[in-house]
């Protein structure tokens, strides 16, 4: 019950409060373009709101500094996202913001001092150069990688958010395997493993209503959910013991879907915040595969990445890592080769 209640209140409340806040927004013809995206975009929301009724009141959970932290910041992605999705933000509004929150986290106890070495020869030390502000010490390397860690799981499952049930399923997976990981006997912190089921309960409960059933769906999660998913999978992993490469490798696919993106734009002279359609979901849609192809693709792939994650050393998780590199790239030169052909 400690793990299954929380779990269960958090997938209701998600589930629920989309009619809810569809019903306080009421949907009219007449309404501005802006408006009607506005409206199809409240899944975020609800996945926020959920998460928080159910952390607030969950008596098992003692509210330290990192706990207030992420209360702080689910509060400000709510705002955030609520007002993205209606005025439709550039890129670079957003990723202050995403630094912010970086920021906010190392203000509120979040700290990385080593980082576990692949070749067993003790771990990476990240606290060599230490400064203070307002009293508070900091070490340079750990927190840039922090706020570097929680951009990129934003972007990341951002640009994963382009098919319908994609990013909810692949975020649900992994909040799933954080679970297990926080109950492990490796990290054993029970109130972390609660944390992680009331987001994997908030993410399922969106899911339920953004999976394509029949078709199309009518909800997304918008920038709210998105950010959510992303910055609460960084934290907690960071809180996790340092657990970034377990989750690192769950997610893989779109991590380096996301990073093969930048480095494309990059090299092509354009904005690496430029919206198109060259992520890898898009190039599978284009090439003939079914949305719930796609879904089925990325599930298995996250779920025997999670578990191998669980199962394996640091060392397995790189031979893992490496197959998985080996699998993007087979998958976009083969893709690449194809469209060529198309184009002759």
């Amino acid at each position: 019950m400690l793990y299954f209640l929380p779990f269960l209140f958090a997938f209701l409340a998600s589930l629920c409060l989309v009619p809810l806040l569809r019903a306080i927004f009421v949907f009219e013809a007449e309404k501005s373009i802006a408006f009607v995206n506005f409206w199809s975009r409240l899944g975020g929301a609800a996945i926020i709101l959920g998460f928080l009724l159910t952390f607030i009141f969950n008596k098992s959970l003692v509210f330290d500094a990192p706990k207030i932290g992420l209360i702080l910041a689910a509060l400000a992605i709510f705002v955030f996202g609520m007002l993205d999705d209606y005025f439709d933000f550039p890129a670079w509004p957003q990723l202050i913001f995403q630094i912010a929150l970086g920021l906010l986290i190392l203000f509120f106890g979040f700290h990385l001092d080593f980082l576990s070495n692949p070749f067993g020869s003790g771990p990476l030390r990240l606290d060599g150069w230490q400064f203070q502000i307002f009293g508070q010490a900091f070490n340079f390397w750990g927190s840039l990688l922090i706020i570097a860690w929680v951009v990129l799981m934003i972007n990341a499952f951002n640009w994963l958010d382009g098919v319908d049930g994609l990013a909810g399923g692949v975020g649900g997976i992994s909040f799933l395997v954080l679970f297990l990981l926080s109950v492990s006997s490796l990290v054993n912190q029970p109130p972390l493993g609660i944390i992680s089921l009331i987001m994997a309960g908030a993410t399922l409960g969106f899911l339920a209503l953004n999976f394509p059933w029949r078709g199309k769906s009518s909800l997304m999660m918008g920038t709210s959910g998105s950010i959510s998913l992303g910055f609460m999978l960084a934290a907690l992993s960071i809180l996790s013991g340092a657990k970034i490469m377990t989750i690192f490798l769950v997610l893989s696919l779109p991590i380096l879907d996301a990073l093969w993106v930048i480095w494309s734009r990059f090299k092509e002279g354009k904005s690496i915040f430029k919206k198109d359609r060259r992520h890898l979901h898009f190039k599978l849609l284009k090439i003939g595969f079914s949305a719930k192809a796609i879904l089925v693709f990325y599930y298995l792939l996250a779920a025997i990445l999670g578990s191998l994650a669980l199962l394996t050393q640091t060392s397995g998780k790189i031979f893992a890592l490496v197959a998985v590199l080996i699998l993007v790239f087979f998958i976009m030169h083969s893709i690449g080769q194809g469209e060529k052909k198309v184009k002759h």
